[in-house]
């Protein structure tokens, strides 16, 4: 994948996870640098490139494991700090809601 990880997005750069999910082990890096400037046959042969906004698909699950009702009855407050990391905005969204939705309740009573 192609990622600055928790950096701004200038810092981009290839990363390889593994089928286990963790970061590829030096084998299976040298294995991959083996293949730079290497020529690929179909390198030349235009692909079709779809933008897709993640935002929207990985917020939902997201929503389900977080207990929205135990925040809100909490004392607690939070601070997030997500980096430039994917959950950036999800998680903190869905905290805002949970004291908008707290805010308003009170505020009906």
């Amino acid at each position: 994948m192609i990622t600055s990880s928790h950096n701004p997005a200038q810092w981009n750069g290839v990363k390889y996870k593994a089928s286990y999910g963790g970061s590829g082990s030096p084998a299976i890096i040298s294995s991959i640098e083996s293949y730079l400037n290497v020529p690929l046959p179909d390198a030349e042969k235009k692909a079709k490139i779809e933008e897709v906004n993640f935002n929207r698909s990985t917020s939902r699950p997201s929503r389900s494991s977080v207990d929205l009702d135990a925040i809100r009855a909490s004392k607690y407050k939070f601070l997030i700090d997500c980096m430039y990391g994917c959950g950036r905005g999800i998680i903190a969204g869905h905290l805002f809601r949970a004291r908008r939705s707290r805010s308003s309740r009170y505020a009906a009573s």
